[in-house]
């Protein structure tokens, strides 16, 4: 069995876009520069903006930032010791 990791943030839905809300100070994602109030614009080179318009088109019984949230978490996990594009705006 592969251990999962994650990089070290927490993320919510803040309008239209995924906001960094915490970031784990002895995490990947500190040691990347990341900081809470940064913009995820995409996980592994897929834009966050493409797919919170693919949820709001197909989920109308869930929160839109939930899963949102869910695919986020999901992109950004990975077995330990794994590395994958995060791009963020300051």
């Amino acid at each position: 069995k592969v251990e999962s990791g994650d990089i070290g943030l927490d993320a919510r839905l803040i309008g239209d876009e995924l906001v960094v809300t915490t970031v784990e100070p002895d995490g990947p994602a500190a040691a990347a520069g990341i900081r809470p109030g940064w913009v995820v614009v995409a996980i592994r080179d897929q834009p966050m903006a493409r797919l919170l318009a693919r949820v709001r088109e197909t989920e109308q019984r869930r929160s839109a930032a939930f899963i949102l949230w869910s695919a986020a978490q999901a992109r950004m996990a990975g077995p330990v010791g794994s590395s994958f594009p995060v791009t963020v705006r300051n």
